[in-house]
């Protein structure tokens, strides 16, 4: 999905009674990659954050879930989500 897709489907979650779930930031991302054999169903793929561009404010920062490369993302394109984060 893209990045506002991503941001708005965090947000409006509703799970196990919380509803103040949120995108992961870049560091956040950073740390699941370290650990990511204990996630199910990991692509080797890009990842959205919630982190924005301080160049380029129509990117937002994105990590590569096969080597751990970040990169900055065009906010309209397709990227994965790993999980909302509270």
């Amino acid at each position: 999905m893209n990045w506002r897709s991503a941001m708005n489907y965090c947000e409006d979650l509703n799970l196990v009674g919380f509803s103040d779930w949120r995108l992961p930031t870049l560091e956040e991302l950073r740390i699941a990659y370290k650990h990511k054999s204990k996630f199910r169903n990991i692509q080797d793929s890009w990842y959205w954050s919630s982190t924005i561009s301080k160049s380029y404010t129509s990117d937002s920062w994105s990590l590569n879930f096969s080597n751990g490369n970040d990169g900055n993302g065009i906010q309209s394109y397709n990227l994965f989500v790993l999980r909302c984060v509270r």
